[in-house]
């Protein structure tokens, strides 16, 4: 997985530097985009290992602040996201509900991060992700959909798992650790993840988090 991914970077560094003239203008934009992916994925592996470590010594820790939700995601989130997007890709994203809530901000972008890059990366070409977020005076609940490649029924129960991964996914990359911290972080937040998911017919993820407890849990192993 991560030896994948720094061959594509080698490859399109090499290929970069072979063109000239109009060619490298027509092919700079393709290759440019493949490094920034590979770049992308190689943050993401470490970030994800780095993760975990800390969980697994209880060293995460809850540090709440305001965050207007409808910037976060659209601006920053879902900007970020737009770097491993694949050709054609949409995020739809809709708001409902107050825009402020009281947070940790590290946590929540690491959870949201998780569920969007899975839905890029287990969908198609020119496929469409969804995005929905709404507050009420107790809640802050977000909706991540895609029309991808599903889990596997018989699998549901262990997509939660340590190094868990699909047997549909063996060939996508990844580490099998980004729902598995995503869960975590939840649970440190006192909040609940679910999903929905039909194989070859998308899945649905869904994150409700309190907005108004100031007590957190810690992780439980």
């Amino acid at each position: 997985m991560r030896q994948n991914t720094t061959h594509s970077y080698t490859c399109s560094t090499f290929l970069l530097e072979s063109y000239s003239g109009d060619d490298y203008n027509k092919e700079k934009v393709v290759h440019t985009s493949r490094i920034k992916r590979s770049v992308n994925n190689l943050t993401n592996i470490l970030n994800e290992f780095l993760s975990l470590e800390k969980l697994e010594a209880n060293k995460v820790s809850v540090v709440n602040t305001d965050i207007n939700i409808p910037e976060y995601i659209q601006d920053d989130l879902i900007g970020e996201m737009d770097l491993i997007k694949k050709p054609g890709q949409t995020i739809n994203y809709r708001h409902t509900g107050k825009a402020i809530v009281h947070l940790d901000h590290h946590l929540l972008w690491s959870i949201l991060t998780n569920l969007i890059s899975n839905a890029i990366k287990y969908s198609r070409n020119d496929s469409v992700i969804t995005v929905l977020s709404e507050i009420n005076d107790e809640t802050l609940s977000i909706k991540v959909e895609d029309n991808g490649i599903g889990i596997p029924a018989d699998e549901h129960k262990n997509i939660f798992g340590r190094f868990y991964r699909a047997r549909n996914a063996t060939n996508i990359e990844g580490t099998g650790l980004g729902l598995h911290i995503a869960q975590k972080y939840v649970g440190l937040l006192n909040g609940q993840i679910s999903f929905e998911s039909n194989l070859d017919k998308g899945t649905k993820f869904a994150v409700i988090l309190p907005t108004e407890k100031t007590t957190y849990n810690t992780i439980q192993h």
